[in-house]
């Protein structure tokens, strides 16, 4: 037989390349760490060997953006392991059935140093059993009907098709201003859990006379905005209440019987999918979904700090046809990555500008450095420092234009707003505007056994020149000693007694990007205007 001499060069050639880039893992060493450089446009994978139902935890991390990370089994993908953007990232995750897993890693066009470290195994034998049932109340007129025929006959066909048909989750109208909502999951075997109810835990759902059915419901006024995803068969384990809490992402996946996706990265499969749930809200517009043809350009600058010895990227968006020698706006987002994706605000700004809504506004998205989101984003001097002595020069020396403060905004969520309202606090000669979003204003000092440090700073010194927009929702309540909605109102008020012009609006939503997307450009409007 005749065989083909560079054929077989490069049959032997791949076959190398192959197992250069594989390598098989044996799971039980629990203090297994890789660290390795992958080729630009190419791809890395191993394999481990893991047991039906393990509760696997494993970090990862690369210095450059990488397309993809993806956990599969010898017949299909099981999970997405990474985010749109992301670089770093702790995985949860509940291995479906005893056998090999690969573990894929896809490059982009630059080279990557890559690591993965397994931080535990939590073995089915090693996992807590279930907690005593859980009892809910039935408000809804559709389960109640439901219970009675199941009294009669255990079948729940019937009610599924009726489900499907309708769309999860079930929404019943009590008068003009109030509504049932029930979120439902069907055929778990343990227990399940919601993320992004109208309340900040994560609650358990009922299971209807020992069914398929799993329920729990709420009444929410009109209006009310939401997204969220189910959690089937959440591991049960010792640990700290963080790590019982977290544990839920190992199973977090969109709601299968939902037909509003709420799809925030090009790296989605159900568990990297949330699912959305919109009430008689017809009268709020949503910048992000307009489309125009005029869009700006994003391009990606790294700076250094000497003041926080770390290095971060930045993003920085022009608007479409972008002229500095007219007046514009500068924006400063925080949480970067999360602005552009889970809030698509260059869309929204296309958008607000062409529709003369606002100036044109150069946006700033600020990256956080790996681990220091919570350190640099509450009320840290350093950081504020940083922000106004460092990354303002290196944008206004990119633009080559001064900004009037007046046309200057910080803007962000939780942290971000709580950041964004300290930094203007410090350094108001810079930044002139606030734009925050359920900010974190119960924060304080770790000494200070008070709550509200912030507030109580702007109580007590000078009033300062500074425009603020504030916002939150009537779902972030619960928190001890004091919650989101609370703490907004108290520094609402302070800032009105001490003259400050302030906007502030409430809605019927929770902790949640998917109202932040539409309530950002509410901000901007009322602060450049």
């Amino acid at each position: 037989m005749f065989i083909n001499s560079n054929i077989l060069v490069k049959s032997i050639f791949f076959s190398l390349l192959f197992l250069l880039n594989f390598q098989n893992i044996n799971a039980k060493n629990l203090n297994f760490e890789k660290e390795i450089k992958i080729g630009k446009n190419s791809s890395y994978t191993f394999e481990i060997e893991l047991k039906k139902e393990d509760y696997l935890i494993a970090n990862f991390k690369a210095d450059n953006d990488f397309k993809n990370f993806i956990l599969k089994d010898k017949k299909s993908q099981i999970r997405i392991l990474k985010k749109q953007n992301q670089k770093y990232g702790t995985i949860h995750t509940i291995i479906p059935s005893s056998g090999k897993y690969l573990f894929e890693v896809t490059t982009l066009s630059e080279d990557i140093n890559f690591s993965f470290k397994i931080e535990k195994i939590i073995s089915k034998e090693n996992q807590l059993k279930e907690e005593e049932k859980v009892s809910r109340p039935i408000i809804s007129k559709i389960l109640q009907k439901q219970k009675k025929l199941l009294l009669k006959n255990k079948d729940t066909s019937n009610f599924w098709k009726m489900v499907k048909k309708k769309g999860t989750p079930l929404i019943e109208k009590i008068d003009s201003d109030k509504y049932i909502i029930t979120f439902l999951y069907r055929g778990a075997k343990k227990n399940v859990r919601l993320l992004g109810s109208p309340e900040h835990t994560h609650p358990k759902l009922a299971r209807l006379l020992n069914s398929d059915i799993w329920y729990i419901s709420y009444i929410v006024p009109k209006n009310t905005r939401l997204s969220y995803q189910l959690a089937p068969d959440v591991p049960n384990i010792k640990g700290t209440k963080r790590e019982q809490k977290v544990a839920i992402l190992a199973t977090l996946q969109k709601d299968p019987l939902n037909k509003f996706l709420y799809i925030t990265n090009k790296n989605s499969d159900k568990y990297n999918t949330s699912s959305s749930i919109i009430i008689d809200d017809k009268n709020t517009k949503d910048y992000s979904l307009e489309k125009t043809k005029n869009k700006g350009t994003v391009k990606n600058y790294s700076i250094s700090s000497k003041i926080l010895k770390n290095r971060r990227d930045i993003d920085i968006y022009t608007p479409y046809n972008f002229d500095k020698n007219k007046e514009f706006a500068l924006l400063f987002v925080f949480d970067g990555k999360a602005y552009q994706s889970k809030v698509p605000t260059p869309t929204i700004l296309d958008n607000l500008i062409y529709q003369k809504k606002i100036k044109q506004t150069v946006a700033i998205f600020i990256d956080n450095v790996v681990n220091k989101r919570g350190v640099e984003l509450p009320c840290n001097e350093d950081f504020a420092k940083f922000m106004a002595t460092e990354l303002y020069p290196f944008v206004i020396k990119k633009l080559d234009k001064k900004v009037k403060k007046q046309n200057v905004i910080l803007t962000g969520s939780s942290y971000g707003g709580l950041a964004s309202m300290y930094v203007a606090f410090k350094y108001p000669n810079i930044f002139g505007n606030v734009l925050s979003q359920s900010g974190s204003f119960w924060w304080s000092k770790k000494d200070d056994k008070r709550t509200q440090w912030l507030t109580r700073q702007i109580k007590k010194e000078k009033t300062k020149d500074i425009k603020v927009y504030l916002n939150a929702g009537l779902f972030e309540t619960g928190f001890k000693p004091i919650d989101i909605l609370e703490s907004n109102r108290n520094l609402k008020n302070v800032l009105k007694s001490k003259k400050y012009k302030v906007f502030y609006e409430e809605f019927p939503s929770g902790h949640d990007y998917f109202n932040w997307r539409v309530r950002l450009a509410n901000g901007l409007i009322k602060l450049l205007n």
